[in-house]
């Protein structure tokens, strides 16, 4: 049994100390992750995303809504997507609900 044991036990096919100083194939391609980023700045940025998405969906309903009062043949088509805006607009809305909610808690 002993001399299976010793059998079994695996050696070092590599080196580990010579790859440790090379770099991965990932490490040149992909940017490292910032570390030192304020939060009022990401913050604010969200904040901006959020405007400018509620002001740019608020754009798309109206000219969905204009869309569907003047076309004629694809009602169906127009009042799905129509749909689909309103209810990301709903979901927007609740987001900034919550966030009106977070800084009055803060």
């Amino acid at each position: 049994m002993g001399i299976c044991k010793d059998s079994l036990k695996t050696t070092p096919a590599v080196d580990k100390t010579k790859d440790s100083g090379s770099k991965s194939v990932f490490g040149g391609l992909l940017p490292r992750k910032k570390t030192a980023i304020s939060t009022d700045s990401v913050v604010q940025t969200f904040a901006d995303n959020i405007a400018e998405a509620d002001k740019k969906l608020s754009d798309m309903v109206i000219q969905k809504t204009s869309d569907l009062s003047h076309e004629k043949g694809v009602e169906l088509s127009n009042t799905l997507k129509l749909g689909n805006l309103k209810n990301m607009q709903m979901h927007l809305d609740a987001i900034i609900d919550l966030m009106n909610d977070y800084a009055e808690i803060k």
